[in-house]
């Protein structure tokens, strides 16, 4: 397993289907139906804006096995070292640590960003 950036031209598409398995199959998501692919460019962009990573678990052969992020928990000043996070793995490899390392690599890069 590897840790990767993830972007919209690479990862897109598989995130998609991760969210929306999480929609279908969990209460992980505040969703009821499953997202569209229109919808994925402006989550990245508005990671980017904020500068909040999208770190993913891909195997060897690129395939995305889970991704891990975080965002703002509210939008007042009392909550500017706070931020609310997620980790989602494809069904296929939960149960094996993917959630894990990504739980510590979200947590590198939060105390890399002060928050």
């Amino acid at each position: 397993m590897q840790f990767v950036v993830c972007n919209h031209e690479a990862h897109a598409q598989q995130i998609l289907d991760i969210f929306n398995d999480a929609i279908l199959h969990s209460t992980a998501l505040y969703d009821y139906k499953p997202r569209v692919f229109d919808a994925m460019l402006p989550w990245f962009e508005a990671k980017a804006l904020h500068g909040f990573p999208v770190i993913g678990a891909v195997n060897h052969e690129g395939v995305l096995l889970g991704f891990a992020s975080y965002g703002s928990f509210r939008a007042w000043p009392a909550y500017k070292y706070t931020v609310e996070h997620s980790v989602y793995v494809h069904p296929a490899h939960r149960g094996k640590g993917v959630g894990l390392a990504l739980m510590l690599q979200l947590m590198a890069a939060a105390r890399d960003q002060q928050v």
